[in-house]
């Protein structure tokens, strides 16, 4: 598996969702959240085994230290189908 995440440890809200249903080549997101913490997953979004990701964990959030950050993070993996 392949994947990239990238971080803005300094976001104070979430990114707007209509933005990111424009990255996910429309393919439906699920939405939870997890005490103060959204997440946003999209599957299949770049063909079979790909997936993309949104997280947000607020800046007082309770478990910032577990996580070892606040702020947005997108990002977005794939199964690499090359063989040796």
């Amino acid at each position: 598996m392949i994947g990239c995440s990238i971080y803005d440890f300094a976001a104070k809200t979430p990114v707007d969702r209509k933005q990111l249903e424009a990255l996910a080549n429309g393919a439906g997101g699920q939405e939870s959240s997890l005490g103060d913490i959204t997440v946003e997953k999209w599957s299949n979004v770049h063909g079979q085994g790909s997936g993309m990701r949104a997280v947000f964990v607020p800046p007082r959030s309770l478990v910032k230290a577990t996580l070892g950050f606040t702020g947005m993070m997108l990002g977005t993996h794939f199964v690499d189908g090359a063989t040796n």
